[in-house]
């Protein structure tokens, strides 16, 4: 996809927005980003066989999109996070 003279992927590794993070390197097929600022926890194997999953992300701050608003976490170095592998 293009825009002006820039070439940029939606659907991409989370390492290449954060290239200089080591963390975004580990688990790439279940740790991706569409555009700069939304990440997706992609781990379907985990759904059928455990509750949570463990996931990588980076030093900012994160909000889920299914919580209420307000509910962001801010990591000052990259963490594990356990997420629920449950759908309501």
């Amino acid at each position: 996809m293009s825009y002006g003279n820039n070439t940029f992927t939606i659907y991409k590794p989370m390492f290449f927005e954060f290239p200089e993070d080591l963390g975004a390197y580990d688990d790439i097929a279940y740790n991706v980003m569409i555009g700069p600022a939304i990440k997706i926890c992609n781990n379907v194997t985990a759904i059928k066989s455990d509750e949570y999953s463990l996931f990588y992300f980076p030093a900012g701050t994160w909000c889920s999109l299914f919580e209420p608003i307000g509910n962001c976490t801010t990591n000052l170095i990259g963490s594990q996070v356990s997420l629920s592998s449950e759908f309501d």
